[in-house]
């Protein structure tokens, strides 16, 4: 595929997402962010977690300023230098079989919120899809869901990824943050979105609690 071909595929990618939640301007987007550092009983660093932007490609930047770039959370053990990706946000889009009306199938995860507390890092991840006539408009209604993904921090490994069936959500699609966002760490659990999420070993409480307003 050529480089007009690319960058117009790029263009119409991004026009074809749903649009962003206000953009905060709390920080340079496009530097890593280092989220953990733990050290442990002999004063080493034993293992980091970052927060690393992924620059998008050229002919992408000028549309793809107005939202924050995708994030990839990376854990590093230290003493051994190994990298793991814990999760990634981003837009990918494919085109569908040919039939009478072509298609691209989207699909678009974001960030929404990270906290941890003395075990556990919290991760709110906001996945979107929709579908484009190839020439024309949307083709069908865009899908939405939220998911708590739960990650153990002495060693990175992912103990839960637990689906939000219902909540206080926002009406707007949410921007790629290493912030907290909704997120709060409580005792023996988090709250996100008005849901409690209570963790007892492998055992997962979640409670939703219905907003009075």
């Amino acid at each position: 595929m050529g480089l007009v071909a690319v960058s117009t595929l790029a263009t119409f990618v991004l026009a074809a997402a749903p649009a962003p939640e206000k953009k905060p301007e709390t920080r340079d987007l496009a530097q890593p962010v280092l989220l953990i550092r733990h050290i442990d009983e002999s004063k080493r660093t034993d293992y980091l977690v970052h927060a690393v932007p992924q620059l998008p490609p050229a002919e992408a930047t000028r549309l793809l300023d107005e939202i924050h770039p995708p994030l990839v959370l990376v854990y590093t053990t230290v003493h051994s230098g190994e990298m793991k990706r814990l999760v990634a946000s981003g837009h990918s889009a494919h085109r569908g079989p040919a039939m009478n009306i072509d298609r691209i199938h989207h699909t678009r995860s974001t960030i929404a919120g990270v906290a941890t507390d003395a075990d556990l890092l919290f991760v709110v991840l906001h996945t979107a899809s929709w579908t484009m006539q190839v020439g024309g408009g949307p083709d069908g209604a865009e899908r939405r869901k939220y998911e708590l993904l739960v990650f153990r921090l002495s060693d990175g490994e992912k103990l839960h990824t637990l689906e939000i069936k219902e909540g206080d959500f926002p009406e707007d699609v949410p921007y790629n943050t290493s912030e907290a966002g909704p997120l709060k760490v409580v005792c023996g659990g988090a709250t996100c979105y008005g849901v409690v999420f209570r963790f007892n070993g492998k055992e997962v409480q979640q409670q939703y609690e219905k907003s009075k307003e």
